[in-house]
């Protein structure tokens, strides 16, 4: 009688359970596939952060690794820190993704198709994420062509959009 009774207790837990796992997979997936029309600007916005820390870094690498420090005389090593990714870039990259996110979903709330708000956000982040590794990539190699393609881009960023680009 007890082992019938702990046998009757036991399968409905373990069916409880089974349903609440289903349900939760069915909830992640739904997510997944109603956010699928912006996964490829949020998957070229989080390449452009990659490769913008990585031209960071061989930057900062180049500018102040066995120099010395103009204030101290000591010699300078990489000031690059994951520490500094973590603190700076992460924050960046959350927001940019939940900023692309909430902008696809006011497009689909108000079913307007004159202009995509994610789109243009993700064009506006990706715009500054290629001025930052164009940037970097003229401190790494030194290339001439550089700054004259960053300058095109952001003359063309401010004659499009009327926003005013300035140096951090």
């Amino acid at each position: 009688m007890i082992k019938k009774m702990f046998d009757t207790i036991w399968y409905w837990i373990t069916s409880t359970a089974h349903s609440v796992w289903d349900k939760i997979v069915v909830l992640f997936f739904s997510i997944l596939g109603y956010l699928s029309p912006v996964e490829s600007i949020t998957h070229l916005v989080l390449l452009f952060f990659l490769i913008d820390v990585i031209y960071g870094w061989r930057a900062d690498k180049k500018l102040h690794h066995g120099k010395p420090n103009p204030k101290t005389g000591e010699i300078m090593k990489v000031r690059f820190r994951p520490g500094i990714v973590w603190e700076k870039t992460m924050p960046r990259v959350l927001f940019s993704v939940v900023a692309l996110i909430l902008s696809f979903m006011l497009d689909e709330v108000t079913r307007q198709k004159w202009i995509e708000t994610h789109l243009l956000i993700g064009w506006a982040i990706s715009a500054l994420l290629f001025l930052s590794i164009l940037k970097n990539a003229y401190i790494v190699t030194n290339w001439n062509a550089l700054p004259f393609v960053g300058d095109v881009i952001k003359d063309k960023v401010e004659k499009k959009t009327g926003i005013k680009m300035e140096e951090e």
